[in-house]
């Protein structure tokens, strides 16, 4: 299983091919049946980061003008024998610069400055918090502007996995993935090396 996420600049090709996160479900569901590990609730999803590779993938920088698309898909090789359903809930974005922060105007159209993206799925909460649902089509989907300078972001990608172990109930696992990532005009998809 692996969350796919796949960049396209507005007026060129597709930036680094789909990138993807890949999910150790096999350590993952065995972490789920034989541990504690947070409630995995939607308040306290557990968290995977140490289930999922971003490796050389990773992308930590996104540039201008560039369509951001996150889903979650199952591979071939995965065994979905417990996983009843699987599904991604949500996105989350929060801006977390110094000096946005320390701004008077701290949610004033801030994220209309950075993204463009469609209302009925995207929802910009009072803490500053940026919500984008999952489309028809199952994607997360919101493209960043062209005037961006240089913004630093956290996001979270929120699954689902109902799963159904042996002489235990039917159960929905809520986890959570949080990488960082730079939104840059001047550094763009490729940082050197």
């Amino acid at each position: 299983m692996y969350i796919k996420i796949k960049l396209k600049q507005d007026d060129g090709p597709i930036l680094p091919l789909p990138t993807r996160f890949t999910i150790q479900l096999e350590e993952l569901m065995y972490a789920l049946e034989h541990c504690y590990m947070e409630l995995g609730t939607p308040y306290n999803p557990i968290r995977i980061d140490n289930f999922v590779t971003i490796g050389r993938d990773a992308f930590s920088f996104i540039d201008t003008k560039t369509k951001i698309s996150i889903s979650l898909e199952a591979s071939e090789d995965d065994d979905l024998s417990n996983i009843i359903d699987y599904r991604l809930l949500c996105c989350k974005v929060k801006i977390v610069d110094k000096k946005f922060i320390n701004d008077d105007n701290l949610l004033v159209n801030h994220w209309r400055r950075i993204f463009k993206y469609k209302k009925e799925f995207v929802y910009g909460a009072p803490d500053g918090t940026l919500y984008i649902s999952p489309n028809q089509n199952e994607k997360c989907v919101i493209s960043t502007r062209n005037r961006i300078h240089e913004t630093n972001v956290s996001y979270s990608i929120l699954i689902s996995l109902k799963v159904k172990f042996e002489n235990e109930r039917l159960r929905r696992f809520y986890l959570i993935l949080d990488p960082l990532v730079k939104i840059s005009s001047s550094e763009g998809t490729n940082p050197p090396v």
